[in-house]
């Protein structure tokens, strides 16, 4: 059997913009000036790698409460700024007309993962989800693309990551998967140095060869 493992943040809901701004409004109110671009490097990481960057001295559990109180206020203002990536559904359920098996594997907090599928009615299409809880090792590590992948009962060999960041694209290769690349976060040549990046797509709405794509 083979498996398609899903970032969701960038990959299956062009979210990223919506987090730039929560952030940036967030870390305003507590005082700091950032430019969305200064956000930008924290494409794809846990809040445990954000957090400590504007706050220094933190113990585990504080720095959980800040991040947790900024998913809040992105819940709450900017959330549904997010849209599906285009042709995606479509795609999902081509996926699973295919007998592929699917996961989600993403960076967010669980009341952030079950917001957005919520949201887009997408839990539908996945047959495992993983959020930062799950792990104990958040991306770029490879432990959550591993554990989807011994939830499936699938080989790493017979994985197929979709990601949009570099965090993402590390993972992928730490875990020795093949992956896709969406270009929401990064361009397209990001491709040539990754050599375990086959494809890179903008959106999903011609991504119906990658069904019948073979891993490297």
């Amino acid at each position: 059997m083979r498996a398609f493992l899903f970032d969701m943040d960038g990959t299956l809901v062009d979210s990223m913009m919506a987090h730039y701004h929560a952030w940036h409004g967030f870390l305003e109110n507590h005082g700091f000036d950032v430019t969305i671009e200064e956000l930008k490097q924290f494409i794809g990481k846990a809040n445990d790698v954000i957090v400590p960057y504007f706050w220094d001295g933190l113990d585990d559990a504080e720095i959980q409460k800040i991040g947790d109180a900024k998913e809040i206020f992105y819940r709450e203002n900017y959330a549904a700024q997010g849209a599906l990536v285009p042709g995606v559904v479509e795609f999902l359920e081509e996926v699973k007309a295919a007998g592929i098996a699917t996961a989600v594997c993403t960076s967010a907090n669980k009341a952030n993962m079950d917001f957005t599928l919520g949201l887009h009615s997408l839990q539908q299409y996945f047959d495992v989800m993983l959020c930062v809880e799950d792990v104990t090792h958040p991306k770029p590590n490879a432990e959550m693309y591993e554990k989807a992948a011994s939830l499936l009962e699938v080989d790493a060999s017979d994985c197929i990551v979709f990601e949009d960041s570099s965090s993402g694209i590390e993972a992928a290769a730490n875990a020795r998967m093949d992956m896709v690349l969406l270009t929401t976060s990064l361009p397209a040549e990001t491709k040539t140095s990754h050599p375990h990046i086959m494809h890179a797509i903008d959106s999903y709405k011609s991504a119906s060869e990658l069904l019948t794509v073979r891993n490297k």
